[in-house]
């Protein structure tokens, strides 16, 4: 039966032209900022119709946001920034050349 209401609801979010938007941020969204979230993906052109927000708090993600809608992610965590600075200084392209003079 689960099944079946997810189905439903999939089906009338589409005919409805609703983008079910999924939030998550370190602290909780005021409506103010949750407002200026949803004009920020009308006016980007990546969401069109009317946006259907869930959020959630994670403090691991320490500041910023991540957003998830339609098989896609917006990733402006500061955790994700730090990850990716990780990996950039773990592949550090001029170690091998200071070491060979």
């Amino acid at each position: 039966m689960p099944e079946i209401l997810n189905e439903f609801m999939a089906s009338y979010r589409k005919m409805n032209n609703i983008v079910s938007v999924n939030v998550i941020s370190a602290v909780p969204l005021n409506a103010a900022a949750q407002d200026a979230i949803k004009a920020r993906l009308i006016e980007a052109g990546l969401i069109t119709g009317s946006i259907e927000m869930h959020t959630k708090v994670n403090p691991d993600i320490i500041g910023g946001f991540q957003i998830e809608f339609d098989h896609k992610l917006i990733d402006t965590s500061i955790s994700h920034a730090l990850d990716k600075m990780r990996r950039e200084l773990a592949i550090n392209l001029y170690e091998s050349k200071i070491r060979s003079l």
